[in-house]
């Protein structure tokens, strides 16, 4: 094991040792090569590719290249599952950004749980238990990002996450409250609500591992009907201001995308009060969407170098990497503690006459706004941030294909042509289509 990584959750957990003498070798001077599936392009991913290969000579990782497609029989994840069934599969895959709870149904992938046994308090274990499939994970997300839906406090209460019902309630009483001058979100038109709102919660409308869905539900009638209330088309004067907007209480939510510590602070500035990052409408459970990023690793069932495919994904556990990420959070809290440290420190800048000025730890930018410095995090962001991350447990169900779908029928309600309850029929039956065709 190398010196200083302490995030790192070895191997040696479950066999006893770094590499198994068991594992076939070539020759001794020769080097055995570990095939890596891999969808999209992921810089980070050659560089620890690049870093394993010169500190482990006896293994060369290689990338082979995978696409997924709209049409089954040319998807690359069916042609990665019909490989490892034959026994001619990589030994690891990175399912990249899009990755799908369906991507490793049929368990060709080992289940990751068992290496990961011993040293958990380090890591937000909710983070990889929201990815889990049955009891198991087949795949391992190494960062993540949130997605969620952030409002002043003043407008949503105490309240930590609502149901679709309960949003609508707090929308219309602030849109009579303001004389009707009041929108849900800046960029509201009756498709981009629609699209929102089953981005953040269409995992309450799909089972994926039973392949079912319910698009004609009371609740999803509600999302549409809600959304039809809203502009066709968006209509922003020069003198939109977001900052205005919000302070005034004339905008209900703020839409979030959490990738770095400071992204937290973005909605306080905006609405000049304590602010609440609410979540999707959902029920039940905490409404922030954890999105992985472009690196979510597996080991194939048909590898006969396991734990050297183990070693490989260890190092995206290490501190080393873990606080190095600066556009996508850690799963190591350590490495989210040192982050945070440094984000509620003041650090000064000195000219060459020895005046000394406040140091911009991060820049946010509102469109139509100048851009506003944020030169320290407050305590209550902090604690803030850690929340949201530590209650988060809903993993991203976005599958491009369902949402061009949900979006295509959508239309035809809108523009007037179909009444609610034909289109739901529609769309319930091309999504039950769809979703058996990707299982």
């Amino acid at each position: 094991m190398k010196k200083g990584l302490v995030c790192l959750i070895s191997a040696l957990l479950v066999t006893g040792c770094a590499l198994c003498p068991s594992e076939t070798k070539q020759s001794a001077d020769e080097a055995v090569v570990l095939t890596l599936a891999s969808f999209g392009n992921d810089s980070k991913l050659r560089k620890q590719i690049d870093l394993f290969n010169q500190e482990h000579p006896d293994y060369q990782i290689e990338i082979k290249q995978y696409y997924r497609c709209d049409r089954p029989e040319e998807d690359g994840i069916n042609r990665l599952r019909r490989e490892i069934l034959s026994g001619k599969g990589p030994d690891l895959i990175n399912y990249g950004g899009s990755y799908l709870i369906t991507d490793v149904m049929g368990k060709y992938t080992e289940n990751l749980f068992p290496y990961l046994e011993g040293e958990q308090s380090d890591f937000f274990t909710n983070i990889w238990n929201a990815f889990a499939y049955q009891d198991g994970l087949y795949a391992i997300p190494v960062d993540f990002t949130l997605r969620t839906y952030a409002a002043a406090r003043s407008l949503t209460g105490e309240r930590k996450s609502w149901t679709i019902e309960e949003m609508i309630v707090c929308y219309e009483e602030e849109y009579e409250k303001a004389d009707g001058f009041f929108m849900l979100y800046p960029g509201e038109t009756k498709k981009d609500v629609f699209g929102s709102l089953i981005t953040g919660n269409i995992g309450n409308y799909v089972d994926w591992e039973n392949g079912t869905c319910k698009f004609d539900s009371e609740d999803f009638k509600k999302i549409l009907a809600f959304s039809n209330r809203f502009p066709d088309k968006l209509v922003i004067t020069e003198e939109f201001s977001p900052m205005e907007l919000f302070s005034g209480k004339k905008a209900l939510l703020l839409p979030l995308s959490v990738r770095s510590v400071y992204d937290i602070c973005r909605p306080q500035l905006l609405f000049r009060e304590e602010a609440a990052c609410i979540g999707y409408p959902t029920e039940g459970t905490d409404g922030t969407v954890i999105v992985p990023g472009n690196t979510i690793l597996a080991v194939s069932t048909g590898s006969r170098h396991k734990d050297a495919a183990w070693e490989f994904i260890s190092q995206f556990l290490t501190a080393e990497y873990q606080e190095s990420l600066t556009d996508t959070l850690p799963l190591c809290r350590s490495a989210l503690e040192k982050q945070l440290f440094s984000a509620m420190t003041e650090e000064y800048i000195q000219d060459s006459n020895g005046r000394r000025t406040l140091k911009p730890k991060s820049e946010i930018i509102f469109e139509g706004e100048e851009p506003v410095n944020i030169y320290k995090m407050s305590e209550a962001q902090k604690d803030a941030l850690s929340d949201i991350i530590q209650n988060a447990s809903i993993a991203s169900s976005f599958d491009s294909g369902l949402h061009t779908i949900l979006l295509e029928e959508a239309e035809s309600y809108f523009s007037g042509d179909r009444p609610l309850e034909e289109t739901v029929k529609v769309m319930q039956s091309r999504a039950r289509i769809y979703i058996k065709e990707r299982l």
